[in-house]
């Protein structure tokens, strides 16, 4: 592929993996929110504030899937985008 193909490769992924660190920040805040109530809670509302604290805490481990699948084509592109400079500039 071309220079500025890998370059539009890396531009995207580099955009979606922003995307997916600033679901898994605020994630991670509402997890830590929903464990801290959890903690403070009467016996009513543990099990509430435990079941949102399990459900986002699984939320966060599917985008950590996705985040490492983003990470190794970032990888690769970035490989490729070497190859193809190297080529086009003869280094």
């Amino acid at each position: 592929m071309s220079l500025s193909g890998e370059a539009a490769y890396l531009y995207g992924y580099s955009k979606a993996l922003m995307k997916i660190n600033n679901k898994l920040h605020s994630l991670s805040k509402k997890a830590e929110k929903h464990k801290t109530r959890h903690d403070k809670a009467d016996d009513e509302n543990k099990q509430k504030h435990y079941e949102r604290h399990k459900s986002t805490t699984e939320d966060i481990q599917g985008l950590l899937k996705q985040r490492k699948e983003v990470f190794n084509s970032i990888v690769h592109h970035q490989f490729e985008f070497e190859r193809a400079l190297k080529k086009e500039h003869h280094l």
